[in-house]
């Protein structure tokens, strides 16, 4: 995967900084904000991860994105009820082996999606729009 842009504090993402980054995925990543209408935005730094925006509900992140030169990174967690619905859901057939095989931590089950097209972006706006619903 590419290396992060964003790895000095004092160079948080703006939107231009962001498109000429992502390139070509940033129509994807303009999906996912979409997708995500409803949830609040938040750019957080971290030493070793640099600057990754933050989805979250107040009370829980959604997910995390992590751009990256050409294309970016979505770190999610999902609860176990929302794992076994994703396992028992065959639209999400192809998923099946990157979510039965997620490492288990207290706060569920971690995922983690490296995204440089559309063919690798369209199982993860699926999983995005069944956990929005499962959560609404």
């Amino acid at each position: 995967m590419n290396e992060r842009p964003f790895l000095d504090k004092s160079n948080k993402p703006t939107e231009q900084t962001l498109q000429a980054a992502l390139g070509s995925v940033h129509t994807h990543y303009k999906k996912i904000i979409s997708l995500t209408g409803s949830y609040l935005q938040e750019w957080t730094f971290t030493k070793s991860s640099g600057w990754m925006l933050k989805l979250h509900d107040r009370r829980k992140a959604l997910l995390y994105l992590i751009p990256l030169y050409g294309g970016f990174k979505i770190s999610l967690t999902i609860r176990e009820n929302e794992r076994n619905a994703f396992l028992c859901d065959d639209e999400l057939s192809t998923m099946h082996d990157k979510i039965s095989s997620s490492k288990k931590y207290p706060g569920g089950f971690a995922l983690q999606f490296e995204i440089e097209n559309k063919r690798e972006f369209e199982p993860l706006e699926l999983v995005i729009r069944k956990l929005i619903a499962i959560r609404a």
